[in-house]
């Protein structure tokens, strides 16, 4: 994030899943979205933690500026297709050269940035998406048009504007999903805490654009 002002860039995170044999597992061409029952449930899980998942895939004091409506990255917490609003998006399949569209299937996580460590942030997807799988959750409806348009109740239902708004929430969220607080041993919960807390502190009185300057100087 350069500029508070304008949209900024991300780290969109794919997702896919073979079995054993080297099949994959996400794709059914009878259901909506092509999803499987297997994916929907992983997907519904993501979107349960997606508020604790900031604090560690989008964990800069600056991150929460990219995370509105009409940034392009994820000013929904809803699944969607071909929609740069959601926070899980599935990509178009392409049909070109015989492409095997069960290969091709994939969840995009949008609600990452640079400033994550990239093996924390792998991580906790995964066991927010398994948590959905072994809870069983149904598959979140797809968000098929542009946030913009939905009113209050739908608003609501697809998540807009339901991402943490800045750092300080998004540890929150952490501190109070216990589930998630706990895909991290109690020291590395709390080193990692520190160091953010540690980072609050350091722009605490700084003017946005100043934050994202030097940020930007680092990253």
């Amino acid at each position: 994030m350069l500029d508070p002002e304008q949209a900024g860039n991300g780290v969109h995170i794919h997702l896919s899943l073979l079995d054993a044999d080297g099949r994959p597992l996400f794709y059914d061409a009878e259901r909506t979205g092509n999803l499987s029952e297997l994916a929907g449930r992983f997907a519904a899980g993501i979107l349960l933690h997606s508020r604790a998942l900031s604090a560690i895939t989008a964990p800069s004091p600056i991150s929460a500026t990219r995370l509105q409506p009409h940034r392009w990255s994820a000013g929904a917490v809803c699944l969607a297709r071909q929609n740069r609003e959601a926070l899980l998006r599935i990509p178009p399949l392409l049909t070109l050269a015989a492409a095997d569209p069960a290969m091709q299937l994939r969840l995009e996580y949008r609600g990452a940035d640079a400033t994550a460590n990239p093996y924390l942030a792998l991580g906790a997807i995964i066991r927010a998406g398994l948590d959905g799988v072994r809870s069983r959750l149904d598959t979140p409806p797809i968000l098929e048009r542009d946030p913009a348009t939905l009113d209050e109740r739908e608003a609501a239902t697809y998540g807009v504007g339901a991402q943490p708004s800045s750092l300080e929430e998004s540890l929150q969220a952490l501190a109070e999903d216990e589930t998630a607080r706990g895909w991290m041993p109690p020291e590395l919960y709390e080193a990692y805490v520190g160091v953010k807390r540690a980072e609050l502190e350091a722009v605490a009185g700084l003017d946005i654009s100043e934050v994202c300057r030097r940020y930007a100087s680092i990253y």
